[in-house]
């Protein structure tokens, strides 16, 4: 995890994980305990916005991940059924899911990041603090 605080947005649910990726957390409801919602939405690349350019990272929502300090990573679902490819984006609809351990650690203060650990994408953010209570909150 390569954090930066300064790659947040004023959304308190949007985290930009680099210039053509973000992360959009759902609020709560009826979500499973321990377990985040979120939105990817990677846009085209400047340039690169023609009609085969969701084909250079088709594949690379397998490798989101959200990582809890000292306990690694979470079990990333993607729920393949919702994916949108647009001119400009594509968005995929992602579950995170966390052990107990991993909410426990968060909740005393470990940091939690997030990011996509792929060839074509190598980028990762920590959640600032206003994020971290909101998405605790959602956690259960």
């Amino acid at each position: 995890m390569q954090p930066s605080d300064e790659q947040h947005t004023s959304g308190d649910r949007t985290l930009e994980l680099g210039p053509h990726a973000s992360l959009t957390f759902e609020p709560w409801s009826g979500q499973q305990t321990h377990q985040l919602s979120v939105v990817l939405h990677i846009s085209a690349p400047p340039g690169e916005a023609d009609e085969n350019w969701p084909l250079r990272f088709l594949g690379i929502e397998n490798n989101v991940y959200a990582e809890v300090e000292g306990l690694g990573r979470t079990t990333t679902f993607v729920d393949a059924t919702t994916s949108v490819v647009r001119p400009d984006c594509i968005v995929y609809r992602l579950v995170f899911e966390f052990t107990p351990e991993q909410v426990e650690a968060v909740r005393l203060g470990a940091d939690l990041g997030f990011g996509i650990n792929d060839d074509r994408m190598r980028v990762g953010v920590r959640a600032r603090s206003k994020s971290r209570q909101i998405l605790l909150a959602d956690l259960g």
